[in-house]
């Protein structure tokens, strides 16, 4: 093939989503005295048992008995995961026009004769299926001579939709990933429309001064998007064009196409090798009356060259391509006059003949078409949702206040912690919560089990169809205050996910994925919150619950002599290499003149990247408040929840001086200074489903 220059003017097209934007929300907390961090009241108190949510502070709500953390309180949105219904391959039939005005099925394995739709002498000039709605099974199409009207038979019976035009070919497939097929037709004058059946609902295009021959769909490119992909004949050249009606999202050429330098006669598209992206399949018809074989021609749009050739049977009238067996690979079926048809298989590199069958039925054929003709395609349908369920409250970071010398420094010392609140599957711009996707199983049902997880494995970065991950944080600035609050105290940032499960049935003819009835909840994390607890307050409740570990405060604030000499844990121990987050911190010294900042991040830090991410697990997100991960859980894309410091993250805050008073004989400075260093590290506990878990610490080794 050479490159063609023919181009698609498209009038519109309905049904493409707004690409899923990536978004930050921030929120700065300053906490004085009196004020409210993260719209958590700032309080101390140890009284966390409650009769009413009334008893609680700001921020708080009284579930059995104590007082935590609000959880999933505002509204959010979502979309079903897997749609409405969502089909794990297709179980194909093959569908033949036969005596012009019968569709005529057969099996795929062996060949026998299933049924017919008798379209009562209406000319038929072609016929499609796939999944036009959100029911099953699978909806048949038909193109009828001179009507411009589609005839359906589907789960609703049977019903039409109009086009601008009366076609000449039809095709189905996904072009925008929703979950449902739209419906391709081509005109012989080089328009193209393509109808969303569920609404009823169709926008068309144009191919000016072409003939129209042939149309089909399929993910040409594996960007999750399938292309309508059309044969024509402009002057005495047979051309392909691929329309990409997904370039606004994907910044792809609108349409491209290719010369070819042989007479076709049809066109198919499918995955042939199971890789997730779809040859061209071209019917060359090479005349001689049928005393020269014809051949088919697969060609790759990646790599712009044919990757096969296959001689047919000379007498061949039509091709088409589609999965016979749902195992995820294509084949190709080839329509003869002689009243059979052949079945090729194998991949790009290589086709063969895998069975012959007779036409059994009527005297003449006319185009054939890979369709579930009897709905015995193995499908998730969806049963319930979206049901808001609250992830847990797990602690992420601990601050203790930088060190100074109450009495002798000049005011008191602050910390910041930075993050963000953001949809994306990237690396979050903080120390954030990850709220991942979880998939949860009623019993083993492997089968079931390795096509859901294969369905969340692709690549959704161009169609956005289900948000995996979301990051979940805030910005924290605290002053210390030990006359207002006592020093035995420190910053405890708390989050939450929140998730949206909704809950799949199988429907499953062939037990492909383990028979009818078999269950799949999906959670797909939809939000969440941060709040900033004090130590105190934190640590009282996760006695009272006794799912939470309690955080070890052995600082006090205003107090040099109560920090740590060397680096360490909460624990008083050395801090592991592999716990260490940040390699190469500096050393600090305080001043008399004025306050000494400091910042540790991964900007200006080395990080040991082995660190900067930490897992919590399934149990410990979701298993919490009457909601429950049913059966044995087993994860779509991530383990529940983590924590992850991004490459923005900065742990920062000051001393204040210490100045000498001239008005005393002794230098104030000079008795009072000091040195320190400030660490971040993994602080490890076991959760109350005794996974490994860990939360991070800013601290500090003091030094003169």
């Amino acid at each position: 093939m050479t490159r063609s220059f023919a181009a698609i003017l498209a009038v519109g097209f309905f049904g493409v989503t707004t690409p899923g934007c990536i978004y930050e929300e921030e929120a700065k907390n300053r906490v004085e005295p009196g004020e409210t961090p993260g719209g958590h009241e700032w309080t101390h108190d140890e009284d966390v048992s409650c009769a009413a949510s009334a008893d609680c502070a700001t921020g708080e709500v009284c579930e059995s008995g104590v007082c935590q953390m609000q959880r999933c309180a505002q509204s959010y949105k979502s979309a079903a995961p897997m749609g409405e219904n969502h089909y794990f391959g297709t179980d194909g039939e093959f569908a033949i026009i036969s005596d012009n005005s019968f569709i005529d099925a057969f099996e795929a394995e062996g060949g026998s004769y299933l049924d017919s739709w008798d379209l009562k002498g209406a000319k038929v000039v072609d016929v499609t299926g796939g999944a036009l709605t959100s029911e099953r099974p699978h909806t048949i199409a038909v193109a009828v001579a001179g009507d411009s009207a589609v005839l359906l038979n589907g789960p609703k019976g049977l019903g039409t939709i109009a086009l601008p035009f009366v076609p000449v070919a039809l095709a189905s497939g996904d072009v925008n990933a929703d979950g449902l097929d739209e419906l391709a037709a081509l005109s012989s004058t080089g328009e193209i429309a393509l109808c969303n059946v569920e609404v009823d609902k169709c926008v068309s295009a144009s191919l000016d001064g072409t003939l129209g021959k042939d149309i089909a769909i399929a993910d040409v490119d594996a960007d999750g998007f399938g292309e309508p992909v059309v044969l024509i004949e402009a002057g005495e050249e047979s051309q392909v064009i691929v329309w990409n009606t997904d370039a606004e999202k994907t910044g792809q050429e609108a349409s491209r196409g290719w010369v070819v330098e042989f007479k076709v006669r049809a066109l198919g598209a499918g995955d042939l090798d199971g890789k997730g992206r779809a040859d061209l399949v071209l019917l060359e018809d090479r005349g001689w009356w049928g005393f020269s074989d014809d051949r088919v021609h697969v060609f790759s749009p990646t790599t712009e060259a044919f990757t096969t050739s296959q001689d047919v049977s000379g007498g061949t009238i039509d091709v088409a391509v589609g999965d016979r067996n749902a195992d995820g690979k294509a084949e190709v079926a080839v329509l003869r006059d002689d009243h059979k048809f052949e079945i090729l298989g194998g991949s790009g590199a290589g086709l063969s003949s895998l069975a012959t069958y007779a036409i059994n039925v009527g005297e003449t054929a006319q185009r054939v078409s890979v369709v579930d003709w009897n709905g015995d395609s193995a499908s998730g349908r969806l049963l319930a949702g979206p049901e808001l369920v609250p992830g847990n409250a797990v602690p992420i970071a601990v601050l203790m206040l930088p060190p100074y010398q109450q009495g002798l420094a000049n005011g008191t010392s602050d910390v910041q912690l930075g993050s963000t609140e953001s949809t994306s599957e990237g690396v979050s711009s903080s120390v954030a919560l990850n709220v991942g996707m979880t998939i949860s199983y009623g019993a083993e049902f492997p089968l079931f089990e390795a096509e859901v997880g294969a369905f969340f494995g692709k690549d959704f970065s161009y169609t956005e169809t289900v948000t995996k991950s979301k990051s979940v944080g805030q910005t924290f600035s605290i002053v210390a205050d030990p006359k207002q609050f006592g020093g035995d105290y420190a910053a405890v940032v708390l989050s939450c996910g929140c998730y949206h499960k909704y809950r799949y049935v199988t429907e499953d003819p062939k037990k492909k994925l383990g028979g009818d009835g078999q269950t799949a909840d999906i959670y797909v994390p939809v939000g969440g919150q941060t709040q900033l607890w004090s130590s105190k307050r934190y640590n009282a409740m996760a006695r009272a619950l006794g799912t939470l570990p309690e955080i070890p405060v052995t600082v006090s604030v205003g107090n040099l002599s109560s920090y740590p000499k060397a680096p360490q844990n909460l624990m008083g121990q050395p801090v592991a290499s592999n716990d260490l987050v940040f390699l190469d911190t500096p050393t600090f010294s305080a001043s008399d003149v004025g306050s000494i900042g400091f910042a540790l991040g991964q900007g200006v830090s080395t990080a040991n990247e082995s660190a900067t991410t930490t897992t919590i697990g399934v149990s410990g997100s979701i298993n919490v408040g009457g909601f429950g991960v049913e059966g044995e859980a087993s994860l779509g894309v991530t383990q529940g929840y983590s924590i992850e410091i991004g490459k923005e993250t900065e742990f920062s805050g000051s001393i204040p001086p210490v100045p000498d008073d001239p008005n005393t004989p002794e230098d104030e400075f000079a008795l009072g200074r000091y040195t320190f260093t400030p660490i971040v590290h993994r602080q490890h506990y076991t959760n109350a489903a005794g996974e490994d878990a860990a939360y991070y610490v800013l601290h500090y080794a003091v030094g003169k």
